[in-house]
């Protein structure tokens, strides 16, 4: 729930900011250990780190010391950075036209599904993942598609329709 808050939409889902508070305001005895072990096992440190920030600027939240401690002794690995980059970046739903752009997006939804904590056992398991979502599809000409547009084409379309 307070993860799911974070992440760019159309429409915001402020949901999670109620549900939230209710839950922290009225468990005095939350075992924050365990919750910094659980958001460790998710690797959602990152958005957990910064909904909690929201809450305590925007609506007053007073968080123990032990909730920061707990939260802040967990490591953040560069996949787990990589995917609140991508979960917080613009249109995060939308694919983009271009080859490599389209191509990061995809990373980034297949790094939410998956739970590698190391790069080198992403690229069978992306590869297996790329070829799973283009299932029924003639690749050959998915695969000519891209190669036959240019870089340039695909920037010039996002600006002339203001999305740059």
């Amino acid at each position: 729930m307070i993860v799911h808050g974070i992440r760019r939409n159309p429409v915001p889902p402020i949901r999670w900011i109620p549900d939230s508070l209710a839950i922290i305001r009225k468990s005095t005895s939350m075992d924050w250990q365990r919750f910094a072990r659980l958001v460790g096992q998710s690797r959602s440190i990152l958005q957990v780190d910064e909904s909690l920030r929201f809450l305590q600027a925007h609506f007053d939240l007073m968080l123990p010391d032990e909730a920061r401690i707990a939260l802040k002794g967990i490591p953040v690995g560069s996949i787990e950075r990589f995917r609140y980059g991508e979960q917080l970046s613009d249109a995060a739903e939308a694919l983009p036209e271009a080859f490599f752009p389209r191509l990061r997006r995809l990373l980034g939804v297949y790094l939410r599904q998956s739970h590698h904590r190391r790069w080198m056992p992403v690229i069978p398991g992306f590869l297996r993942f790329l070829l799973y979502r283009t299932a029924g599809k003639n690749r050959l000409s998915i695969l000519w598609y891209y190669l036959r547009r240019p870089p340039a084409l695909a920037q010039t379309k996002q600006a002339d329709s203001g999305e740059l």
